[in-house]
C-alpha cells in the first residue's frame, strides 16, 4: 500500500479504533486513529488509509481479478466450441458455452452496485 509510513497502525479485522484526524500532517488518504481496548480507552495510536483510499485500492484489486477472470474464459471460449463425446472415432458433438463454466457475458454481476466494505461506523452502547 502506498499510504504506509512511520507511524502506520497495524490492526485486525473487526477491532474497533477511534479516529480523531482525517487528514493528518495534512496529507489526504491518512487519518490517525487509535486503538481501543474492550472498555474504550485508547491503547495506541497512528495512521491508517482512509476508507476513500481503502475502496479505491478494493476497487483495483476486484478489477484485476475480474480481468484474469474474463481473460480466462474468452481463451478457453476460443479453445473449441464443439467438444467429442466419448470415443474419438465417433461422430456425435456437444455443444459448449461459457454457461456452462458459470460465465455470464452480460452487463455485470449482482455485486457491482454494492460498494466494497472498508471502515465501518460503529457507537458505543452505554
Amino acid at each position: 500500500m502506498d499510504t504506509i509510513d512511520e507511524y502506520s497502525l497495524w490492526f485486525r479485522k473487526d477491532e474497533v479504533l477511534f479516529v480523531d484526524n482525517t487528514l493528518f500532517n495534512g496529507a489526504p488518504g491518512l487519518w490517525r486513529a487509535w486503538q481501543l481496548d474492550f472498555k474504550g480507552v485508547k491503547r495506541q495510536w497512528g495512521t491508517i488509509p482512509s476508507k476513500f483510499k481503502v475502496e479505491e485500492i478494493l476497487r483495483r484489486s476486484v478489477g484485476t481479478l475480474d480481468n484474469d477472470a474474463q481473460r480466462r474464459a474468452s481463451s478457453t471460449a476460443r479453445r473449441s466450441f464443439f467438444r467429442r463425446k466419448k470415443h474419438r472415432d465417433s461422430k456425435e458433438l456437444a455443444s459448449f458455452s461459457n454457461t456452462e463454466l458459470g460465465c455470464w457475458s452480460d452487463s455485470g454481476t449482482l455485486a457491482d452496485d454494492v460498494p466494497p466494505l472498508s471502515y465501518q461506523r460503529v457507537e458505543r452502547l452505554h
